[in-house]
């Protein structure tokens, strides 16, 4: 008796043997792949590993040459890492979960160049719609212009014109308005008319006056009393009419009248747009914060507001299914739906990371560093801890003196918290060119100081650069009174402080800038211009206030003789109503007795 029958065997082994040595050779090549899609999809620009070597056995991984494209800057990579060395837990790979132990990072470099372009044909649509989105807000931030033309120029007022001014069209607005209502009112009023009512009422009690049992007899008097009471509820039904059109005109007099308070509001916008137009800068230094600095604060914020929504998207909170694109296929792809169980593996799990890089060459980056990353979950409400990220300087090859990073992502539950801190001393901060004046400024090493934390849809934080060894450099700017006054300011500025505030929804937070810059220019430019400033603001006032003027009192006119009109007729109404009213309850009284 045959134990095998080597004729179903052998196929069956030769099958298994082909297929562990097809999944011993292609099992790399399968994850190299697979890290290229998934983190081309992730990022929105082309993710590119050289190799990659995995040891099911050991449970580790290797990945070498990871170039991850900047999205912004096709030719140029976000990040290049040599080396990722990583163990991994065999159990969660069989229910297709990745659980890593622990992760080492080696030879890390930013911004570096790329062979080929990293741009893709179809990115992720939401990715793209999100940075349309961030750019549409970065769009709709007013970032004011600041010019010296306007002081050192002959104000020409004459190009202050009516139709470039909105209070006419306000108070004509207005005027148009109280027309309108002014005929509607007078038109209730007219619907309303209580003339044959009061004229039935005196006509009744006149015929009553004087009149007694004798006179009437008892059925008389019962029939009088019930006259006497129909027409006293005529009189109380139109009196009624009249005193809620009452409350209706004086509810519309008074919206009448903040809208013609808001004509100070519109004046006070035609002013400074008159200053605009004329080239005459304002000097308050809140004001100048933001023409100086907004372009620079808007380039270095987009990107964060870009990654706090990534992550959101990638590391969602709380237990909500997970949609996500389907596989391709010739027809229609459809949407992955993932449910995540609260006791379980998340998709990707890193328990402990460790990274140490070390940045060659001579600039600011150069040195090395220390990253730790704990509970890393794509699910963090699967994992039950918060993210927590920690970096620090240990070495420095040159810029700077100190880097440290803390920062904690909570997406455990629906409502996300997050907070970062980082802080850079000794950081080689940027050059910039101060609009309207045209003189470069160079911060210098300082203090680069990053706070933000997010709760919900809110977000607060700011951005501080801080530096006491700037220089500055004039170009080819020329002489002049008002340039000369400002180099002599700033040239003298050593310490300099732009902090960059954001709070609000994390959509479109509100934006605001401050800087001791403003400050020395706005004091310096009052000080030696203090009478030019003054006469030429003047005239654009005395100007403004010529064309405005009469389109205010002209409104304002309209608005008073609407409520004079309309409020006299309903008082007069009311009146004679109460008139008609207290003889009618006098013969009432006398028919009583």
């Amino acid at each position: 008796m045959r134990i095998f029958r080597w004729k179903a065997v052998t196929p069956l082994a030769l099958l298994l043997g082909l297929m562990v040595i097809g999944w011993y050779f292609l099992l790399d090549s399968t994850v190299r792949r697979a890290i290229e899609v998934v983190g081309t999809e992730l990022v929105g620009a082309k993710v590119d590993l050289a190799e990659a070597h995995v040891r099911l056995a050991d449970g580790s991984v290797v990945l070498r040459g990871l170039e991850v494209t900047n999205p912004d800057a096709p030719m140029t990579n976000l990040v290049q890492i040599d080396e990722i060395v990583a163990d991994l837990r065999l159990g969660p790979l069989l229910r297709k979960k990745i659980f890593i132990d622990t992760i080492a990072v080696r030879g890390v470099r930013f911004g570096t160049a790329r062979e080929t372009s990293g741009a893709i044909e179809n990115p992720d649509p939401r990715s793209g719609a999100l940075r349309r989105l961030i750019s549409e807000w970065a769009s709709s931030v007013p970032v004011p212009e600041f010019g010296i033309a306007g002081l050192t120029g002959v104000v020409n007022v004459a190009a202050i014109r009516p139709e470039n001014l909105r209070t006419p069209e306000v108070a004509l607005r207005i005027r148009t308005a109280a027309d309108s209502v002014r005929q509607l009112w007078l038109g209730q009023l007219q619907s309303l008319d209580p003339a044959p009512v009061i004229d039935s009422a005196r006509a009744l009690a006149q015929r009553l006056q004087g009149s007694s049992l004798r006179s009437l007899g008892v059925q008389g008097v019962v029939r009088s009393v019930q006259s006497v009471r129909r027409t006293l509820d005529g009189v109380t039904v139109a009196r009624n009419g009249i005193e809620q059109l009452g409350q209706s005109v004086g509810e519309g007099i008074r919206t009448l009248r903040e809208e013609v308070a808001g004509l100070a509001r519109a004046r006070a916008e035609d002013l400074a747009n008159a200053r605009n137009l004329l080239q005459i800068p304002s000097l308050d230094a809140p004001d100048i914060s933001p023409a100086l600095f907004g372009q620079v604060a808007l380039a270095r914020i987009q990107p964060l507001l870009y990654w706090a929504q990534m992550a959101e998207r990638y590391i969602p909170p709380g237990l909500d299914p997970r949609r996500r694109p389907g596989p391709s296929r010739a027809r229609l792809a459809g949407s992955s739906v993932e449910f995540p169980q609260e006791r379980g593996y998340a998709a990707l799990t890193v328990a402990f990371a460790e990274i140490d890089l070390q940045l060659g060459g001579e600039s600011a980056a150069a040195g090395r560093y220390r990253v730790q990353i704990v509970d890393f979950s794509s699910s963090p409400s699967v994992h039950g801890r918060p993210i927590r990220i920690s970096a620090s300087r240990t070495d420095a090859g040159a810029g700077p003196d100190a880097v440290h990073l803390v920062a904690v992502l909570d997406h455990v539950t629906p409502h996300i918290h997050d907070s970062v801190n980082l802080r850079i001393a000794g950081f080689q901060l940027p050059s910039i060119t101060l609009p309207g004046i045209g003189f470069r400024m160079d911060l210098g090493h300082g203090v680069n100081e990053l706070t933000l934390v997010r709760s919900g849809d809110s977000l607060t934080g700011s951005w501080l650069w801080s530096s006491s060894q700037v220089s500055w450099d004039r170009g080819s700017i020329g002489s002049g009174r008002v340039n000369d006054i400002l180099w002599r300011t700033l040239s003298a500025l050593r310490n300099v402080e732009v902090e960059v505030q954001v709070a609000g929804n994390i959509t479109g937070p509100r934006l605001a800038v401050r800087s001791n810059v403003a400050s020395a220019i706005s004091r310096s430019l009052r000080g030696e211009l203090a009478n030019e400033i003054a006469a030429a603001e003047q005239r654009v006032r005395d100007e403004v206030e010529r064309l405005v003027a009469q389109p205010i009192a002209d409104a304002r006119a309209s608005v008073n003789e609407v409520a004079a009109t309309v409020q006299r007729l309903v008082t007069q109404h009311q009146e004679r109503l109460d008139e008609v009213k207290a003889e009618l309850e006098a013969r009432l009284r006398q028919l009583g007795r």
